[in-house]
């Protein structure tokens, strides 16, 4: 069965795999925090976090596109 081409669902796969690989700390949480090591575990559960979040997503849109409506566009233009 031919798909559709959908170039959004392909962009918001991708910005999430990039989204997998950063976080952004606020300054107030990093001074509200003295010990260091309690510090890099807060940061270790964001970024865990936001990875689980981020594979939940590439997976929704993963779906999306396998059940994207199929067209009768010639190949070079799905």
């Amino acid at each position: 069965m031919n798909r559709r081409y959908n170039p959004y669902i392909k962009q918001a796969i991708e910005l999430s795999e990039k989204a997998k690989k950063t976080i952004t700390i606020s300054k107030e949480l990093i001074e509200s925090i003295d010990d260091n090591a309690l510090l890099g575990i807060l940061i270790r559960r964001m970024l865990l976090e936001k990875i689980k979040e981020c594979d939940k997503h590439i997976e929704h849109m993963k779906s999306l596109k396998e059940n994207y409506p199929s067209t009768n566009l010639p190949d070079e233009l799905q």
